[in-house]
């Protein structure tokens, strides 16, 4: 997600049309520039802290303009992330004052209701957030609380804080969910899947293991290298679930499962 500084990605109720900018400006002058595609199947965004209230927003805002969204770290009702009970100004100048912000197009709720009422279909919604973050209950609530109300959002958790060691980790699990992984003709005998940790130490005995689902149901080992191969062949025409975690040198292995749909 751009920057916007402490806007909170809205059109504020006491300074700039920052989500003005976000969704109508930056597209058309990014389409204008990059061959990017105009097709909602193929567009999808991401965020972080801040940036993830932004992109729930976007995808809440214009349903029809995405596949899937996806925020760490924040991905929640503002009033129940307790930021109105901050005292912070900048609250104030995003959002206004409750009542202001209640019904509005910053409402996650209010927004989830009136798509679903008007009959749109929402994106793919995937939130994740660190069991040692202060947005933790906040953002988990808010994926459960949705989902009841019909619009499902894939929450996932793990070790960590508001901080870019936990996103680091977590992006490309988050990117993955959102791409639903990669497809092949019906007749394509053989596909490769290479991976690799980043491991400037000791790459050499990084250790992965790895499978795909629905084809296999142990998992297989991969010692000592920098990176990974995995080789499949004559697969039956079908859904796959491919499977993969790492460890690195002093034997950690990583705490979220990499996983992809084939």
């Amino acid at each position: 997600m751009p920057e916007v500084r402490n806007s909170f990605y809205c059109d504020m109720v006491h300074g700039k049309k920052y989500f003005t900018y976000l969704s109508e400006e930056l597209p058309e002058i990014v389409e204008n520039i990059f061959p990017l595609t105009h097709d909602p199947k193929e567009r999808y965004v991401i965020g972080n802290s801040m940036g993830s209230h932004g992109t729930f927003k976007w995808a809440l805002n214009r349903p029809d303009f995405f596949a899937a969204a996806a925020g760490m770290s924040g991905a929640g009702e503002v009033e129940s992330l307790g930021f109105f009970d901050m005292n912070n100004p900048n609250v104030a100048s995003a959002f206004g004052t409750r009542e202001e912000y209640r019904g509005s197009s910053n409402d996650f709720y209010h927004l989830i209701r009136k798509n679903l009422q008007e009959g749109k279909k929402l994106p793919r919604l995937y939130s994740c957030c660190g069991r040692q973050d202060f947005f933790y209950e906040g953002s988990k609530n808010f994926a459960e609380v949705a989902t009841k109300m019909g619009c499902p959002v894939e929450f996932s958790e793990g070790e960590g804080r508001h901080e870019w060691g936990f996103w680091d980790q977590w992006l490309p699990v988050m990117i993955d969910k959102m791409m639903l992984g990669m497809s092949f003709p019906s007749d394509q005998k053989l596909f490769n899947i290479r991976f690799a940790v980043i491991n400037y130490l000791a790459g050499k005995r990084n250790q992965f293991v790895y499978k795909l689902e629905g084809f296999e149901t142990e998992w297989n080992y991969s010692r000592h290298v920098s990176f990974a191969r995995a080789s499949y062949s004559n697969l039956p025409p079908g859904e796959y679930v491919f499977k993969v975690k790492a460890c690195n040198n002093n034997g950690k292995w990583s705490e979220a499962t990499t996983e992809f749909f084939v």
